[in-house]
């Protein structure tokens, strides 16, 4: 059986820094800063799937930890492997029972 290729698109975005200038290409609702004068959350990207504040937040519940920041920095990465895991079974051609 012949592999197929892996690929593992992500990108975070965690800067002040317009979102067009940092991703090279540009869409109208995207123009301007994220934030509303400090630094812009950190938005996460499989691919072309964002995950998004409000999805993490919703996570979190599943992570416990003592400080904040690790359960946010798990319930990410969880979020993360899930679409990674998502993705590589359409790559593979499996079909969800």
């Amino acid at each position: 059986m012949g592999s197929l290729p892996r690929i593992l698109p992500i990108t975070v975005i965690d800067s002040d820094t317009p979102v067009p200038a940092e991703a090279g290409h540009h869409h109208v609702q995207d123009a301007g800063t994220r934030g509303l004068g400090q630094p812009a959350p950190c938005s996460l990207y499989v691919l072309d799937t964002p995950i998004n504040e409000a999805d993490i937040a919703r996570e979190m519940q599943f992570h416990r930890a003592m400080r904040p920041e690790q359960s946010r920095a798990d319930a990410a990465r969880a979020l993360v492997v899930r679409e990674l895991l998502r993705l590589e079974a359409e790559r593979l051609g499996l079909q969800p029972q």
